[in-house]
């Protein structure tokens, strides 16, 4: 049987309200915008506002496998919102990417060079929503540190990699902007990032989709 991501609805949370209007804005980047409150970092979708609780988000079957992420994009996403298919499509990626990092660690696997995702769900409006570990250090700390490399990390870590890339996940994200450093010292990525050649690209991140769909409708009235 073809296993399929649970992401439970949480129709006691409304993320907005309840939770991020007092929290710290952290960054945004092409789809997710990120928040911190406490120790944890808080991940949504960017064009949250076009969801809600009849959306397509709180009833579709969610892909486990690499191999099922194209279907999903092609005919799930962009069948119901094509300005959400990053947004969506990213958010999911990590989600599926963690599910299968936690196989590994379960097969003896030492994975805590990624921030360790607490909880995800779809909240009662229909947004998905990433509850992830904080990763921060003091600056003072970091001042201490050697600069951030991504091939040191990718060698120290080069056996939960090729698992993963085993499993059909090839990380070809993993930079300076999405690691960090622990307290402690330790580096650790918190944003798994998407693989290159992924279907996603064949879409425009949210931003970029309205700001070609209206340079054509300008375009047009102007004809």
């Amino acid at each position: 049987m073809k296993r399929v991501l649970d992401i439970r609805v949480r129709n006691d949370i409304d993320i907005y309200a309840d939770v991020l209007k007092d929290a710290r804005f952290l960054d945004c980047g092409a789809s997710k915008t990120a928040y911190v409150k406490g120790e944890t970092c808080y991940k949504v979708p960017i064009g949250y506002e076009e969801l809600d609780s009849k959306s397509f988000t709180m009833s579709c079957i969610y892909p486990y496998e690499y191999e099922d992420f194209t279907h999903f994009i092609d005919y799930v996403v962009a069948n119901e919102n094509p300005a959400l298919v990053w947004s969506i499509g990213q958010i999911v990626f990590e989600i599926m990417v963690w599910q299968h990092l936690l196989e590994l660690k379960d097969m003896g696997y030492d994975i805590s060079c990624f921030a360790e995702i607490k909880d995800f769900y779809i909240d009662k409006n229909g947004v998905p929503v990433i509850e992830q570990e904080f990763v921060h250090c003091s600056p003072e700390k970091v001042r201490e540190l050697p600069y951030l490399d991504r091939y040191e990390f990718e060698d120290k870590n080069k056996s939960v990699l090729s698992a993963l890339d085993d499993m059909g996940f090839c990380l070809t994200d993993i930079r300076e902007g999405n690691m960090g450093y622990s307290e402690d010292g330790t580096i650790k990525c918190f944003d798994f990032g998407i693989s290159s050649g992924s279907t996603l690209y064949n879409y425009d991140p949210y931003d970029e989709y309205y700001d070609y769909n209206n340079s054509c409708d300008e375009d047009e009235e102007e004809c």
